[in-house]
């Protein structure tokens, strides 16, 4: 994702939240988050998410880590799950679930981006 894509969804995120000043009181971890970014574009399944975010960040993830966070965050209503059944003769029957952000996770996920900007803006003037 290029910056300027990122900025865009960072706006989409200010409109979304815009009406509500309240805090979404949903403390996320940083696998949460970084799950939560990945799902602002779109809705994935599990395995997508494990493959984007290796991609992205260099790093190895197992299903064993990703999924349980994926529950922690649905438990939360951060992000909410369907199942769909498709390709039902390649898969053998089994469903596959499709993940997708809520507006309380896009909330979460706008205002650890304010608090990482002051974070910086922060350090900055430290270093100056």
């Amino acid at each position: 994702m290029s910056s300027s894509e990122f900025q865009d969804l960072i706006e989409r995120l200010r409109h979304l939240v815009a009406q509500d000043t309240s805090k979404s009181d949903a403390s996320v971890g940083d696998l949460e988050e970084l799950i939560l970014t990945t799902l602002l574009s779109s809705e994935l399944y599990g395995l997508q998410i494990v493959s984007i975010l290796e991609q992205t960040t260099g790093r190895r993830y197992s299903t064993g880590t990703v999924y349980p966070a994926l529950n922690r965050l649905e438990q939360k209503g951060l992000i909410f799950s369907t199942d769909r059944e498709e390709n039902i003769e390649e898969r053998k029957g089994a469903r596959r679930k499709y993940y997708k952000i809520s507006a309380l996770g896009g909330k979460c996920v706008f205002e650890a981006e304010q608090i990482r900007q002051k974070l910086y803006q922060k350090s900055w003037n430290l270093a100056t």
